[in-house]
């Protein structure tokens, strides 16, 4: 337990030492410095219009953006408006070509036609009984 009094005393003594010599240096001798001429130009204040110009360069990209998809596949026939133009809602953007959509038509409405020829036969040729059930 002495020790440590005998070390925190040393220490204490050595921090006043090291405070005391910073004490007495001399502060060095103030250099004298003339200060330096700036030439001026004097004018009368006027009023006007101020304008300031900034160029700069960048990319401007849109706070909105909405991908287009359509609902059906084809080969695009015709384009009704330009890449980045501003479209509303229901506007027609593009003519698909519909030749494939008009023979699968034709070929749904020929079996359509078929199965009524084939219910229509059946129909006629069936006894009352079969006709019930």
């Amino acid at each position: 337990m002495r020790r440590w009094w005998i070390v925190v005393l040393l220490i204490v003594v050595i921090g006043a030492a090291v405070t005391t010599m910073r004490g007495r240096r001399t502060p060095a001798a103030p250099v004298e410095t003339t200060p330096a001429l700036v030439p001026v130009e004097v004018a009368m204040a006027q009023t006007g219009t101020v304008a300031r110009t900034v160029e700069v360069s960048g990319t401007v990209t849109s706070a909105r953006l909405a991908e287009i998809f359509p609902t059906i596949g084809g080969r695009v026939i015709r384009v009704y408006v330009k890449d980045g133009a501003r479209v509303t809602a229901g506007q027609p953007l593009v003519e698909l070509d519909a030749t494939e959509q008009r023979a699968e038509l034709a070929q749904a409405e020929a079996a359509a036609a078929a199965a009524e020829a084939r219910l229509a036969a059946l129909e006629s040729g069936l006894r009352p009984q079969e006709r019930q059930q």
